[in-house]
């Protein structure tokens, strides 16, 4: 069986983006056991104890630096929060993470169970089938040898392996930071592995078919911004991996592209929507949140009314925008004065560009899920092709992982709310972005005009 650990490293060694989710997410461990300090008793989540699991991962040097500096002039502060589930045939997930904000976490979880048909658990109900165990794997003492110290250290709970090169030992979670020292005696170096998990008590089998789903929602559960962890009980063994290698490349079914047509014909029929959320930004030495909002004319010419709010320098900025007649207009509460360019330009939420056939070709794969009077609707884009769109509201940077996640209305066909989440690389790191928005639809365009007296100076300008 393909334990946790290998899965984590085989994702790393073979996607960039991988890695640099483990970076950030050691990252934040590393920040809150600095500020928990020596008073945290737990080996694991202690900073000693982090900073030897990073070291296993290839976490490097700076940033760890890094991460101990911001945890002593910073303000973040972090909880730590499990989320447990129960899907069919007795399926069970437990999500371990560590956040600034659990409702957003929370909210993202529950996101993904509840398309995937997991049912929301009570604190402990699925826990109380796992086993907390430690895992340490190193290449300098022998099975014999590392089965000897368990056994003067009087483990009552454990079992070796070897796997590759490396002898790995799962103890009782409250042997592990006592035979880490003890192989630390014996002259081990270095280690392969140093890991607490949560093993099943016993593992299930699903239906063929059922398998590749499973593991996909694993996946999205891990891609999560701040999960550090997902445990479950399903085997997911070698049959997995020979199914998605021999995947045909994707393309939209006749099914999905008559959901996208219908979705697009829905809101083809409105004359105005507004849409009101946020965008967050984090990057190597930044992070960013802006509040926006706005109105869209789409008939009977397309208008737009935005304004966003942020910090900057320890400063509040208020931005307004305005679109219509071929021109964009701009202001913000620091200058004062409008600027005026031509062209409309994009607008911050466009709902009749992510439906359209050119991000459709952009899709890598699409899925979709019907709850009540919602339809769950998840775009997973392929980074290169959604890189040419050359999407107007992000930086340019490249691509690494890029999702879309909306709730239609099964009534209206009309979106109701979407998470757009892009993973890119901006040549100074790695840039995480986040928006979310929920929309409203009227059957009257908003009136929509050039800013008073700008037009006129314009024209003044003009004649001289």
């Amino acid at each position: 069986m393909d334990h946790k650990w290998n899965k984590i490293r085989n994702r790393i060694a073979s996607d960039e983006a991988g890695a640099r989710r483990v970076y950030e997410r050691f990252r934040r461990e590393i920040q809150a056991a600095a500020r928990r300090g020596d008073a945290d008793s737990d080996a694991f989540r202690s900073l000693k104890g982090v900073l030897a699991r990073a070291q296993t991962y290839q976490v490097p040097r700076d940033m760890i630096d890094r991460a101990i500096e911001d945890a002593r002039s910073g303000t973040e502060r972090y909880e730590e929060i499990r989320c447990e589930g129960f899907g069919p045939d007795g399926a069970m997930i437990i999500v371990e993470a560590l956040t600034d904000q659990a409702e957003r976490t929370i909210a993202g979880v529950r996101d993904v169970f509840e398309q995937n048909g997991i049912s929301w658990s009570e604190s402990e109900s699925a826990a109380c089938m796992f086993d907390a165990m430690g895992v340490i794997g190193q290449t300098d003492l022998s099975y014999e040898d590392v089965y000897k110290l368990h056994i003067e250290e009087q483990v009552n709970s454990f079992y070796i392996l070897e796997d590759e090169d490396a002898v790995v030992s799962l103890c009782n979670a409250e042997a592990f930071a006592v035979m880490e020292q003890a192989l630390r005696n014996a002259g081990v170096s270095a280690f392969a592995v140093v890991e607490q998990t949560m093993e099943p008590q016993d593992y299930i089998t699903l239906p063929a078919d059922a398998k590749a789903p499973f593991a996909r929602m694993i996946r999205d559960l891990e891609d999560l911004k701040d999960v550090l962890q997902v445990y479950h009980n399903v085997d997911l063994d070698a049959e997995d991996e020979e199914e998605e290698a021999i995947e045909p490349p994707f393309t939209l079914s006749d099914e999905e592209r008559g959901l996208f047509s219908t979705i697009m014909n829905a809101i083809g029929q409105v004359n105005r929507y507004a849409y009101q959320g946020s965008m967050s930004m984090t990057g190597s030495d930044y992070e960013l949140t802006m509040m926006l909002e706005g109105d869209i004319n789409l008939k009977p010419e397309f208008a737009l009314h935005a304004k966003s709010s942020f910090q900057s320098g320890g400063m509040d900025v208020e931005q307004e925008t305005i679109a219509v007649q071929d021109k964009l207009y701009s202001t913000n509460n620091l200058a004062g004065e409008w600027t005026v360019s031509d062209g409309v330009g994009g607008a911050p939420d466009n709902l009749t560009a992510y439906f359209s056939d050119a991000n459709a070709e952009a899709a890598e794969e699409v899925r979709v899920a019907a709850s009540g009077d919602v339809i769950h609707v998840e775009i997973r884009y392929n980074p290169s092709k959604i890189d040419k769109l050359a999407l107007q509201h992000r930086p340019s940077s490249t691509t690494i992982a890029a999702q879309h996640r909306f709730r239609i209305d099964a009534a209206t066909m009309l979106p109701a709310s979407a998470v757009l989440e892009i993973e890119s690389d901006d040549g100074n790191g790695f840039v995480s972005m986040r928006n979310e928005f929920i929309y409203t639809y009227h059957e009257t365009a908003k009136e929509i005009v050039p800013p008073i007296g700008v037009t006129e100076m314009l024209d003044a300008a003009g004649n001289d």
